[in-house]
């Protein structure tokens, strides 16, 4: 599939704040969750100097920037799901419906974006 950040979206590249934000049982009434993992991407600015919390390491991606949801990576996603996994049992504990997907992706070059966005 293939996700586009249609405004401007900053994230963070630390699993631990990540894990901290999908964590908080008010942000939303859902209790399904998405957590993104941005495994290759190259047009993200880093914008730490500027972000309101002093360890978030943030990086800002711009307008339109497209995404391949691609497969976990080769023997490097068990960190990933261990993590997922603590944060659902947090949640869990203000919202026992609490269900956290990982979704990786993968930046498509600018170049490549209008042929892979869906008609």
């Amino acid at each position: 599939g293939i996700v586009i950040l249609k405004g401007f979206t900053s994230v963070t590249r630390d699993r631990d704040t990540a894990s901290e934000f999908v964590t908080k049982a008010n942000e939303g009434r859902s209790g399904e969750r998405t957590l993104l993992a941005f495994l290759d991407h190259k047009s993200s600015r880093c914008i730490a100097k500027f972000s309101a919390l002093n360890n978030e390491m943030e990086v800002m991606f711009p307008l339109d920037t497209t995404f391949e949801i691609v497969s976990p990576p080769e023997g490097g996603s068990g960190e990933d799901q261990k993590a997922v996994e603590a944060a659902v049992r947090r949640l869990q504990k203000e919202m026992p419906e609490a269900e956290i997907d990982l979704v990786y992706l993968k930046e498509i070059p600018v170049s490549n974006t209008t042929q892979a966005r869906p008609k």
